[in-house]
């Protein structure tokens, strides 16, 4: 029967091979442990000390980008409804979180003059990017019960500007969204980008060195013995 006997520099790489996707899988799926976490104790804070939604305002003028956080926000959201964002041309972000009352399929959406992009738990769930007049867009997602956090990215890129967010439940009702304000947002939604990332390091590399750790077994050279015959 023919052994293999690997070289002890292979033996290492084989055992960084598996233990480098091991520790990174683990970390991906620590990390949105810890986020969950964190938007609860949000909650708490919340429920607490009531407050309104709040988000980062980037503002493009010709010299250079003014940044500033904007506090009670509303919706719908227009240059003439609120003079915060009476501007051109802006961006806003903001982290918020979703008390889901009973699991299932729902519709979310936005209608928004430019662009707007929704992320739920990390995961981008509707995208009514680009340059466009008032435009609705819906998507059906399913939602457990409980906490979600959402992350909104809206951009207005020239002349009026409105956003406005809803979905409709499985009972078929459509109401606004109901955001709560997530003190520890930014925090969580760094936590779940990060938790990505070490998901598709773990997964490249599994891709790209499980050949090199199977072809010294599936293709083992034999060294010849002394006198010239294969062992």
């Amino acid at each position: 029967m023919m052994k293999i006997r690997l070289p002890k520099k292979k033996r290492l790489w084989i055992v960084l091979a598996i233990t480098v996707p091991v520790i990174c899988w683990s970390i991906s799926e620590i990390l949105p442990l810890i986020a969950s976490a964190l938007n609860r104790q949000g909650y708490q804070v919340v429920r607490r000390e009531p407050s309104g939604l709040s988000g980062i305002l980037t503002i493009r003028k010709k010299e250079a980008l003014e940044r500033k956080t904007v506090k009670d926000i509303r919706f719908p959201l227009t240059r003439t409804s609120d003079p915060r964002f009476d501007h051109d041309r802006f961006t806003l972000k903001l982290y918020g979180l979703l008390d889901v009352e009973r699991a299932g399929f729902y519709w979310v959406g936005s209608e928004s003059d430019d662009g707007s992009w929704i992320r739920l738990k990390g995961d981008k769930i509707l995208d009514n990017g680009g340059l466009h007049s008032r435009e609705t867009k819906m998507n059906l997602i399913h939602m457990d019960k409980g906490l979600q956090s959402i992350e909104l990215r809206y951009e207005n890129q020239m002349g009026e500007a409105y956003l406005d967010l809803f979905w409709v439940t499985p009972e078929g009702t459509r109401s606004p969204l109901p955001l709560l304000p997530n003190p520890w947002g930014r925090v969580s939604a760094g936590l779940l980008w990060t938790a990505f990332l070490f998901f598709k390091i773990a997964q490249y590399w599994v891709f790209f060195t499980l050949p090199l750790l199977l072809y010294p077994i599936l293709f083992p050279v034999n060294k010849p013995n002394s006198n010239g015959s294969a062992a």
